[in-house]
């Protein structure tokens, strides 16, 4: 005022200078209403006086709202009880109270799942945490109707909630987000920012410190933000949407006032348990008191009212459906709509492609494109979902974007892709099978590659839970034809995986199908493939039935071929009720038709049903000679393993009745081989069963009740629950003598001679696995040598009682030298406690540890049996590159391991190494100073470890390596290596990601701190977890270890061949190997076989210690940072190489070559 009245103004007059109201002025004069910085440098401009007014009024404002006093909370009202959300909501806490990690969480999901009702819960729950504010902002990323917040307007209005006047935030972006990140600075803020379309609008709102936190809330993951914490939110558990339901509508528990409580688990499912469509509907309910349960179920069951009971007049699920699709481009809302025709749970890029008539590559680029926007959830590996309620509502006549003619075309692709790829599928698995042949499809199909083993049977497993909804989509929408014939071409696969529920389901519908299309020949088809499923669960009437009306309509057609088949599954049918004479009789009608016409493939099954005939009939030199025609036959044909193992039982059975002993055995084992590669566990106990019978009659009773023990283990896994009571309550060699006197009509049992097996001795300090890899090898060799029919002792200085029966479950004989004063291998040297009569053919030793003690056994008490000597170590290369002292000589020291191991070789009748690394250094070693070359042999990648699966989500992802560590050795199995790897694979995690921690299992004793510390320095990364652990001498010990770890790494620098390594691949962990290593030296042999790509998992070991870090360090980020797929992964390798490396391929190698010595 005083500064007006001098320069002789009124008010008015100066409110007309400053473009102020005389008021305003008036009211600034009498401190009604404070100066802003504004008003202030308008009157500085009048007045004359610089920036007084100005400075004096910002300092004002700044100071009177640092006074204000009580924090800001403008929090919404959250729910009052969250329901079913305790994972989510333990999870979101636990992360925003980590002080390590910067607090940033993202919540994303479809619409209507909840994601803002757990936001307001958290914030709620930790209210005392951030008592600086708690602030809400919505977005208003997918509201049509609203231009979404920018993040200008973000930062603008959270600097005001923070307390910044208006006339002080800044007008650039940067300023604001400089000026927001100080104002956070040593406070405790949570900010929640809902709906939230880009990481473009907030990412200038991310907090500096771990302070502050901001929850996000979007349809999207948002990953572009990077380092933040992710949680998807899907819909309720079934339980949970009851309950949710039973609160809103506030329905006591079990009350029946309203109707009847069971109808809940209808209402939920028909709203999807999506928590927006609950609260709705129960909220509708609740205020009708009238209403009735029954009623509301029955409004959802009605697809034109059900829209209505999804909209209460505030809230809409429609609408929020709506809102979303509109903020999707033209092409995403196009495939979103095509991909809503698909009425399955499962979409690929192939089926999503054919919808919408583009390549694979681009539809999955607008599917990966969905995902971001929240419409479509990840469903498996390189597979989506489309949410049932969202499908509905696309579906809608009056929501759908598709003209009727799109829809009807975009239908017509997917069934001729559905029908034409389960044509190639199924074509692929046997190509020598007669198929009906189909009619070109519409358009060109592109279907998946199916030219590696079993794609196709892949294919139809990832697809088997769509293939009942397109049947009945194909027969709802007038597609009859590709219906009956895309059922037809599912049979095969229903056979094989004996899903004959599922097979009968498609059937009766595609019954329904073939009938309108008045096609004789397709009816048949349809009938005789219902009788197969409806045979197979013993419904032989219905069966029956079946196969007369469908001949009934191969003669309408006049298709003799049709007629053929339905005999011969008639045929198989009174096979099964033991009708063995008419059996017989229609089989070979059957199998003259196809003989006469060239159809080998149905004449090899119906040859196969006439020896089978023949067993039981007890012709058995006929049914030998048919079964081994028709085994040539399904060898040549390529049929499945599972139908050659069948089929090698009952040739093994025949030989075994005609007193061929030993043939029948080595049919049995194959049988179990080819059982076990083609997945089949039943008829595996079928073949074990067979074994077990022939071991018997050879008098190996040892031997018999070990395989008779896994067939009954093999019964159980099947469900066959007849099979193991009956097994349970007989002994092998009665079973014999009754079988063979019931099916022969012999009063006597079989008496066969044979040849006595060879018998074989193993020296080893145990059984067990307490001391390592080569423990180990041995226990799976004597194992599978006496699967081989060989007669197996191993001499270890003692065995607990566990072990015994163990190594007797397989047919090995544990024996025992008499103690020596030393130690307990001190007296392996000493001839074991043999059964009376009982000398070794041969006695095999293990590098320097056993090999001397064989030797000495060969040399002075079993002079007639041949000494087999393994290598192990190649000493040479693991004295270089130890750790020595400064007066030691790792030259010398090398030299004089290998010249101890050299003496044993030479006097050995043969060597082996174990791997292709090894067997390379011993053929350069000892070439010229032995007679005969030494052999390779290779371990196994099929022992019986139990298989890992994928870790659940946890706070720590662990590194597993495992061996003889200590500082010394820490260069020869690469722990320097891998914790510089380490040290950069954590550079490329964000601080969200689970902590990683370096478990070291075989740790010397007083060595755990120090090679910890070395870890540490090693990766440059002081708080690096490392958690040192002793050698364990329990084999469940590192069981638990491989199924614990994310990754197992094996970076020696010298490894003769590493079963640690195998037996982390054969549990299917992701294993990283060193190439060096005989392991890793395999690996790449069968690389240009393997489906798997190795170059991330066999990985160089150079002298390049820096080159190696990153490689090795790159290799690791690409597990730790994509656990699903390098699992995955590594159960496809554990796959492929338990086929091609077995331990009785090891175990004939050695035989062979034991055999070319005599």
């Amino acid at each position: 005022m005083e500064l007006r009245t001098a320069a002789g103004l009124s008010t008015k007059a100066l409110g007309d200078l400053i473009h102020y109201s005389k008021a305003q002025v008036s009211r600034v004069e009498q401190g009604v209403s404070p100066p802003t910085t504004t008003f202030a440098a308008a009157c500085d401009r009048v007045f004359g006086t610089g920036d007084e007014l100005a400075r004096a009024a910002a300092s004002r404002a700044v100071s009177t709202r640092r006074t204000a006093g009580e924090p800001k909370f403008d929090l919404p009202a959250g729910p009052r009880r969250l329901i079913g959300r305790e994972p989510e909501t333990e999870a979101l806490v636990r992360h925003l109270r980590d002080r390590q990690v910067a607090r940033m969480c993202v919540l994303h999901g479809m619409p209507g799942v909840g994601k803002t009702a757990i936001a307001l819960w958290v914030a709620e729950t930790l209210r005392n945490e951030y008592p600086d504010g708690r602030f809400y902002l919505d977005m208003q990323g997918y509201n049509p109707d609203i231009r979404p917040v920018t993040e200008d307007e973000a930062l603008d209005r959270v600097l005001r909630r923070l307390g910044v006047p208006g006339e002080l935030v800044p007008r650039s972006t940067d300023d604001r987000g400089a000026l927001l990140r100080q104002k956070l600075v040593n406070r405790r803020v949570l900010l929640i920012l809902d709906s939230v379309r880009s990481a473009q609008q907030v990412v200038c709102l991310l907090p500096p410190n771990g302070l502050s936190a901001v929850i996000v809330t979007s349809r999207q993951p948002l990953t572009a933000l990077g380092g933040v914490f992710s949680r998807p939110i899907g819909a309720l558990a079934p339980a949970d949407a009851g309950e949710l339901f039973r609160q809103v509508a506030e329905l006591p528990p079990s009350s029946n006032d309203r109707g009847d409580p069971s109808m809940i688990t209808e209402i939920t499912r028909m709203c999807y348990e999506l928590p927006l469509a609950l609260c709705i509907v129960a909220s509708r309910f609740r205020d009708n008191p009238v209403r009735r349960l029954e009623d509301v179920a029955a409004r959802l069951a009605d697809q034109a009212m059900r829209p209505r009971e999804f909209d209460d007049g505030v809230r809409s699920v429609t609408a929020v459906f709506a809102a979303s699709f509109a903020t999707l481009s033209d092409a995403q809302q196009a495939m979103l709509a095509l991909v809503a025709l698909h009425p399955g749970p499962r979409v690929d890029a192939y089926a999503a492609a054919a919808l919408a008539g583009i390549s694979p590559g681009a539809a999955e680029d607008l599917l990966d494109e969905l995902i971001r926007a929240g419409m479509l959830e990840q469903h498996s590996h390189n597979a989506y979902r489309l949410h049932d309620l969202l499908r509905d509502h696309l579906r809608r006549p009056e929501t759908s974007i598709l003209a009727e003619a799109e829809a009807a075309a975009g239908r017509r692709r997917l069934f001729d892709y559905f029908l034409h790829t389960a044509a190639v599928a199924n074509t692929r698995a046997n190509e020598h099978r007669y198929r009906i042949p189909l009619q070109p499809p519409s358009t060109a199909v592109t279907s998946p590659d199916f030219s590696s083993d079993g794609a196709g049977k892949r294919w139809m497993d990832s697809e088997v839970d769509n293939f009942l909804l397109l049947v009945q989509e194909m027969a709802g929408t007038g597609h009859d034809t590709e219906c009956w014939q895309f059922a037809y071409y599912l049979r095969e696969y229903f056979y094989a995986t004996k899903q004959w529920e599922l097979m009968i389901a498609c059937f009766t519908q595609a019954l329904k199908s073939a009938t309108r299309t008045g096609n004789h020949r397709a009816v048949g088809v349809t009938l005789n493939g219902l009788g197969l499923a409806r045979s197979r669960l013993d419904e032989r009437d219905e069966a029956m039935r079946l196969y007369s009306q469908a001949r009934e309509e191969f003669v309408k057609a006049d298709d003799p071929f049709g007629e053929a088949n339905v005999v011969a599954n008639q045929s198989w049918l009174a096979h099964d009720g033991e009708a063995y004479d008419a059996a017989l009789k229609l089989g070979r009608t059957a199998w003259q038709f196809y003989w006469d016409r060239g159809l080998r493939f149905n004449a090899a099954i119906a040859l196969d049903l006439i020896a089978r005939c023949q067993l039981r009939l007890g012709s058995l030199e006929e049914a030998e000679k048919n079964f081994r025609q028709v085994l040539e036959d399904f060898v040549d044909l390529e049929f499945r393993d599972g139908d050659i193992a069948q089929l090698l039982s009952h040739l093994g059975e025949a030989e075994l009745r005609l007193g061929k002993v030993e043939e029948a055995a080595d049919r049995f084992h194959e049988a179990v081989l080819r059982a076990r590669s083609g997945e089949a566990p039943k008829e595996e106990a079928v073949a074990f069963e067979g074994a077990s019978l022939a071991a018997a009659a050879a008098g190996r009773t040892v031997e018999a009740d070990a395989h008779r023990a896994a067939a009954i283990a093999l019964f159980e896994e099947a469900g066959a629950i007849d099979d193991v009571e009956r097994l349970r309550a007989e002994r092998a060699a009665e079973v014999l003598s009754q079988r063979i006197e019931r099916r022969s009509g012999q009063s006597s049992p079989v008496r066969v001679s044979t040849p006595r097996p060879l018998r074989l001795l193993a020296v080893n300090t145990e059984w067990s696995s307490r001391n390592g890899g080569q423990s180990t090898l041995n226990r799976e060799l004597c194992k599978a040598l006496a699967a081989q029919d060989v007669e197996v002792y191993c001499s270890t200085p003692y065995a607990t009682e566990e072990e015994r029966r163990d190594a007797e479950a397989v047919g090995v004989h544990l024996v025992h030298p008499p103690p020596a004063l030393g130690p307990p291998e001190s007296a392996l040297s000493r001839p074991p406690g043999l059964p009376p009569g009982v000398v070794p053919d041969v006695v095999v030793g293990h590098g320097r540890k056993t090999g001397e003690a064989a030797m000495w056994l060969v040399e002075d008490h079993f002079r007639e049996a041949k000494l087999l000597h393994f290598f192990h170590v190649i000493s040479d290369r693991v004295e270089f590159v130890k750790g020595h002292d400064i007066d030691d000589d790792p030259v010398a020291e090398a030299d004089q391991r290998f010249q101890d191991e050299f003496a044993i070789a030479a006097r050995a009748n043969l060597a082996v190494g174990v791997g292709p690394v090894l067997h390379h250094y011993l053929r350069d070693r000892l070439r010229g100073s032995m007679s005969r070359e030494p052999i390779r042999m290779d371990p196994g990648f099929d022992s019986g470890w139990h298989h890992a699966e994928l870790p659940p989500p946890s706070d720590t992802v662990r590194v597993l390596l495992v061996g003889r560590l200590s500082l010394r050795e820490a260069r020869v199995k690469g722990v320097d290596l891998i914790a510089r790897a380490l040290g950069h694979a954590l550079t490329q995690r964000g601080p969200n990601d689970p902590e990683v921690e370096l478990v070291l299992r075989g740790v010397g004793a007083k060595e755990g701190e120090a090679l910890a510390n070395a870890v540490r320095e090693w990766a440059r990364k002081p708080s690096l977890r490392v958690v040192p652990r002793p050698y364990s001498p329990n084999a469940a010990t590192l069981v638990q270890d491989l199924h614990q770890a994310g990754v197992v790494v094996m970076p020696s620098r010298a490894e003769g061949f590493g079963l640690v390594g195998l037996e982390a691949i054969t549990t299917g962990v992701p294993t990283l190997v060193s190439k060096r290593s005989g392991l890793g030296a395999l690996l790449d042999e069968e690389r240009a076989d393997l489906s798997v790509e190795l170059s991330n998992r066999v990985i160089p070991v150079t002298d390049d210690e820096m080159v190696d870090s990153l490689r090795w360090g790159d290799a690791l980020a690409a597990v730790l940072n994509n656990p699903k797929p390098a699992f995955a992964a590594a159960k496809t390798l554990r796959e492929e190489m338990s086929v091609k490396r077995t331990w009785a391929m090891a175990a004939k190698s050695v035989l062979e070559a034991l055999r070319s010595l005599a």
